[in-house]
């Protein structure tokens, strides 16, 4: 059956037009569709319900946050030490890069929401036996913008821009503990000198006390058995010194590597004595930790950060829609290269009949995720809380047990000055003065010791606190990508 001339361009006409309307069609529910987004995850409660009301040593002292701690320490060379490890450490400046990764990738995910144009020139020769060589030249402009139909491309982003939240929390939680770090590597120096000093002085005792007993010894009033047992004793004094001087030197070390500074830098300590006991903070209730601590904000970001990613997968389930457009000139010969051009637009919806079911347990895979990120996140806030219960129940106890170390050494000194005494008149032998003698200098060196420990309880208290004086350590924000109706 033959067609006329006139029914082939009907049907080429007609078939434009459907075209044409399907394409109509294709765009117009890719401008109104991205409106709503279809996957959208509930807005998640982010406190525990086992969080109690208050901590049980101590009853609520108020809302405050601690803010800089260490300045409570009254030492300007604490203060500096810790100004300095907050700008230079490497973990810092670690965390501060991660920090531009993490908004670097939330830029990029950000620009594929925008069309992509792309620009191209070229050239080429077609060489065929028995003729001319035929060249050809080219200039084009092409454009392609995915419809955000489902809203998979919102749903990305949103997911990117809370985990960019929770790098910047990272660096807060890094931030925090450099400060705490350095603050008990200084306490650690500060009581290795002192340990040196009491040991330098009981070794000076020591020599005096071996003089008087070889003298004694000369005289006939004293037997070589006392020489010797205080011979051993001096020994046993100058044998701890040198490793205290190590201990030293290694801590002095450890402080350089957290303030940034190469083990050669002039960083020097030169406070003698320990600082005071800072005022007692105010604790405010566990469910302020939520807010405080910065590690257990990154874990509630990261997260919610997770939920977003499920609401991605399931939208990549569904039909992409990609418009497409291009406009070009083409020719055999470059003078009449504008002369000669091609302009083309299209539209095509592309979904997945079957792929094995690899994106549906893509989702479930993701589901196991926020699985795993929800009960690490309840794991961090009862780590925080136990933090401080155990913070404040050591540093009680660690009082009690210096009180108690200081009445043991009243007695021991009591005791060594009367044992002296009865061995000087000729009372008792040379036994019990050895005997008290090491109960003595243990016992000095010992609370040396023990109050720097009260001290580093406070400070791993003020750790467990957290506080919002992290966040002056984080770089600025740059203006976030504004956030698009779907999400």
């Amino acid at each position: 059956m033959s067609v006329s001339i006139k029914e082939k361009q009907y049907i080429r006409n007609s078939r434009g037009s459907m075209a044409g309307v399907l394409l109509s069609l294709l765009i117009i529910m890719g401008l109104v569709l991205p409106s709503c987004s279809v996957y959208t995850p509930e807005e998640r409660n982010l406190k525990p319900e086992a969080v109690s009301g208050q901590y049980s040593l101590y009853p609520d002292t108020g809302r405050q946050a601690p803010g800089r701690w260490w300045e409570g320490f009254q030492s300007p060379e604490l203060n500096r030490l810790i100004e300095l490890g907050l700008k230079n450490n490497l973990n810092i400046q670690l965390a501060r890069a991660r920090i531009k990764q993490a908004r670097a990738t939330l830029e990029k995910v950000g620009g594929t929401t925008g069309p992509k144009i792309t620009a191209g020139l070229g050239t080429s020769r077609t060489r065929r036996p028995n003729m001319d060589d035929v060249d050809a030249f080219s200039i084009d402009l092409s454009a392609s913008y995915e419809l955000d139909m489902w809203g998979r491309v919102d749903t990305l982003i949103e997911a990117e821009r809370l985990g960019y939240q929770a790098t910047r929390a990272d660096l807060e939680t890094a931030a925090m503990s450099i400060a705490a770090s350095i603050a008990e590597t200084w306490l650690d120096i500060i009581t290795t000198r002192q340990e040196i000093r009491i040991l330098m002085a009981q070794v000076k005792n020591n020599e005096t006390l071996l003089e008087l007993l070889n003298l004694r010894f000369e005289n006939g009033m004293a037997d070589i058995l006392d020489v010797l047992q205080q011979r051993e004793v001096l020994a046993s004094s100058r044998a701890k010194i040198p490793m205290l001087e190590a201990r030293e030197q290694a801590l002095i070390n450890s402080l350089k590597l957290l303030l940034g500074e190469p083990v050669g830098s002039g960083v020097t300590v030169r406070q003698a004595s320990l600082p005071p006991l800072s005022r007692f903070p105010a604790l405010g209730i566990p469910a302020d930790l939520l807010a405080n601590r910065p590690d257990i904000r990154s874990a509630g970001l990261n997260l919610k950060s997770a939920d977003w990613d499920i609401a991605a997968a399931r939208a990549n389930r569904l039909p992409a829609m990609t418009l497409s457009g291009s406009y070009g000139y083409v020719s055999n010969d470059i003078g009449t290269l504008i002369d000669k051009w091609v302009f083309s637009l299209g539209a095509s919806l592309i979904g997945t009949i079957y792929d094995g079911g690899a994106k549906s347990a893509e989702v479930r895979r993701l589901e196991a995720v926020v699985e795993e990120g929800l009960a690490g996140y309840k794991q961090t806030v009862f780590k925080a809380i136990i933090e401080v219960e155990n913070s404040i129940l050591n540093e009680k106890k660690q009082a009690e047990y210096i009180d108690l170390l200081e009445q043991q050494l009243v007695s021991a000194r009591q005791a060594l000055t009367e044992a002296e005494r009865q061995y000087t008149n000729g009372l008792q032998g040379f036994i019990p003065v050895i005997t008290e003698i090491p109960k003595v200098q243990t016992l000095e060196k010992q609370i040396i010791t023990e109050k720097s420990g009260l001290l580093k309880y406070r400070i791993a208290l003020f750790r467990a606190l957290g506080g919002s004086w992290t966040r002056d350590w984080v770089p600025p924000e740059n203006e976030s990508p504004e956030k698009k109706p779907g999400v």
